[in-house]
């Protein structure tokens, strides 16, 4: 009985364990895609318009 409330809340505090990494795997992927997103909106703030018609064309693809 003791041996298994003990594994009980081993398996809670694994399970609680998984969860923050994950939460914080998904916060640090979304704040990655961010940065990408905003290099790539500055590489298209400076390319000249008619390749900027290209980027667009080619992100629709």
């Amino acid at each position: 009985m003791l041996a298994h409330a003990l594994l009980t809340v081993q398996a809670r505090q694994l399970g609680g364990g998984i969860e923050q990494l994950r939460q914080h795997l998904e916060f640090g992927n979304r704040r990655q895609l961010q940065w990408v997103a905003g290099d790539i909106a500055e590489v298209r703030r400076a390319l000249p318009p008619q390749h900027r018609q290209l980027a667009a064309c080619g992100q629709q693809l």
